[in-house]
């Protein structure tokens, strides 16, 4: 909302400059307020992370637009700037070619602010509708690969590389919220330092990366499995009875022996 925030305060500025009549600023004030109560009241009960609560503000300002342009001339100067902040807003803010819903009430909007309609303002029409799309698909671009970098590198600060389990990053906080019911297992292999003697380091990060690989198939979706310490896991199992428990820890014994048979782990 701060860049219409923003184009608001750009308008009012050029407004003020122009000086329209009375008529023209009754107009302006209540548009105003009516699409400012609309993006308020969408926010707060169009569902959360939809594509519509997320389009929803720029809508409700082009739509203004054309309702000003509808009633209104000669604002076209004054108002033209709010096209540009509108798409530099779905650019920042939504993905790509979220920008193309758009077209239909920014080219009303636009055609509505610059009557009366000439040949010069229907050759322009296409040109700033291309200049705004393409503004808003580099910019949906860059903010989308940015976005995408932090992620993956939020991702691998939380997970362990060797068994793609998370780390002990964020442990603390997982602990905290579990609640009434849930159920923590700790797995140790057993005598494992015994492999690292007898065959080496890179054996032995090869069973922990099969320890790993194994919890990872067995879990439930919001089970929680951390790499604990060397050869040590915590898994963290939501609205879990000691019985269910128990069944876990029967499968990850089976896939377990079926790929070490010589090793076994304690749970």
């Amino acid at each position: 909302l701060q860049f219409f925030v923003a184009g608001l305060i750009v308008c009012q500025i050029s407004l003020a400059l122009l000086r329209p009549g009375l008529h023209d600023r009754v107009i302006l004030f209540s548009v105003n307020v009516v699409a400012q109560m609309l993006i308020v009241a969408g926010t707060l009960r169009l569902p959360e992370n939809s594509r519509i609560v997320r389009l929803w503000p720029p809508i409700i300002g082009l739509c203004s637009l054309i309702v000003i342009g509808a009633t209104t001339s000669g604002l076209a100067p004054a108002l033209g700037g709010f096209f540009v902040i509108t798409f530099v807003y779905v650019g920042l803010t939504q993905s790509p070619w979220t920008s193309l819903w758009l077209i239909p009430p920014a080219a009303a909007g636009w055609l509505l602010l610059n009557r009366p309609l000439d040949h010069t303002v229907l050759a322009k029409l296409p040109v700033a509708l291309s200049l705004w799309v393409l503004l808003a698909e580099l910019l949906s671009r860059v903010t989308s690969q940015r976005q995408a970098d932090q992620d993956r590198l939020a991702d691998q600060a939380a997970h362990d590389a060797l068994t793609g389990l998370r780390n002990r990053r964020g442990l603390e906080e997982l602990l905290d919220a579990a609640d009434v019911g849930d159920a923590v297992l700790f797995l140790d292999l057993d005598h494992f330092k015994a492999v690292n003697d007898l065959l080496g380091h890179e054996a032995g990060d090869r069973v922990i990366a099969d320890l790993g690989r194994i919890v990872l198939a067995v879990l439930r979706p919001h089970d929680i499995a951390v790499r604990y310490g060397g050869e040590e896991v915590l898994i963290l199992l939501p609205a879990t009875s000691v019985s269910g428990v128990e069944t876990l820890v029967r499968r990850l014994r089976r896939g377990w022996s079926a790929s070490h048979p010589e090793l076994t782990f304690s749970a």
